[in-house]
């Protein structure tokens, strides 16, 4: 088993975290994005730490769609799940629960899914942890996959690019 983690790089990580993430199952792929200048300076100190990872550039997202439920059958569920990358490239941990992918996260977060405890794992449940995660990432459907349109209907935008807050700023400034 590998760790990988996906970032921008516009957060600059403590010595002590970089020092754990050089060990030789731990990964990082640092998205760089023309808006990001700190993405460089990420770069140089894993170099320096000798921490694995590499960069992925020309990036192409892919809007999944209101957050909302679609009424997709199951038949639609388990197309949709076994197309998506997410569903097998991007398990996401998140206040202790681990998602079939980040939007999943965020949307059960977010309170736009309720209930489907099966939806995914509770980490901090010790009982029969190690079976419930095993038979978590064999599973061929999630619910989560009613709520998103990336497989069937998203459309392409640009990687990265950052909305004007109010005020005439980025994000990132």
């Amino acid at each position: 088993m590998q760790l990988e983690f996906t970032t921008n790089g516009t957060v600059q990580l403590r010595d002590e975290v970089l020092e754990r993430l050089a060990h030789p199952k731990c990964f990082v792929r640092v998205s760089r994005y023309d808006c990001v200048a700190q993405a460089e300076a990420f770069v140089k100190r894993l170099a320096a730490h000798h921490v694995a990872y590499c960069e992925m550039e020309e990036l192409q997202w892919v809007d999944p769609g209101a957050p909302a439920a679609h009424g997709k059958t199951a038949e639609q569920l388990r197309e949709n799940f076994v197309r998506c990358p997410s569903a097998y490239l991007c398990k996401t941990l998140l206040a202790g629960k681990l998602y079939a992918c980040a939007r999943g996260a965020s949307l059960f977060q977010l309170g736009f899914i309720q209930g489907h405890e099966e939806a995914f794992v509770d980490v901090r449940e010790g009982n029969a942890l190690r079976d419930r995660i095993r038979a978590f990432f064999e599973e061929d459907a999630n619910i989560v996959c009613d709520y998103c349109t990336i497989v069937d209907a998203g459309r392409p935008v640009k990687a990265g690019e950052q909305l004007p807050q109010e005020g005439g700023g980025h994000p990132a400034e």
